[in-house]
């Protein structure tokens, strides 16, 4: 049986080093880095081979997608509420997810952050737009009645 498998054939990982190359890999930089980031990876039993520390490599290196924070605050406050609450949530949990690895659901989140905002933005200038005209007529009929 190979020394790098567990009985169950997944890779092993226990932090000995088999041969003088893993002892260079484990001290890189890079990998040190990528282990203080996602410290979960080694206890779950991820193949922490060369693969997998270049897509981690890729997502610590890959740009934060904007969060929309204050589109999501803003259309909570002054537009539709209920869709300013969608955006404020998924606002919230872009970084989180950047933050464990997920890019996918990171851009996912913003995309729905700034979707639900502009929905908020636009039920928000209908209603005032309706107010408005509400109180225009209102005052026009008012004058006329004099």
């Amino acid at each position: 049986m190979d020394r790098n498998l567990q009985p169950n054939g997944s890779p092993r990982f226990d932090g000995a080093a088999t041969n003088p190359s893993e002892v260079d890999q484990r001290t890189s930089p890079t990998r040190s880095t990528v282990l203080a980031l996602y410290p979960t990876t080694q206890q779950s039993g991820y193949d922490m081979t060369s693969a997998g520390t270049q897509s981690n490599e890729r997502v610590i290196n890959s740009d934060l997608p904007q969060n929309h924070m204050m589109l999501a605050v803003l259309s909570t406050l002054f537009c539709a509420c209920p869709c300013g609450l969608a955006s404020l949530i998924y606002a919230m949990k872009v970084n989180s997810t950047h933050a464990q690895g997920n890019l996918e659901a990171a851009l996912y989140n913003s995309k729905q952050a700034w979707k639900y905002g502009m929905i908020s933005v636009a039920i928000g200038c209908a209603i005032i737009t309706v107010v408005m005209c509400y109180y225009l007529i209102l005052v026009s009929q008012q004058a006329h009645a004099r």
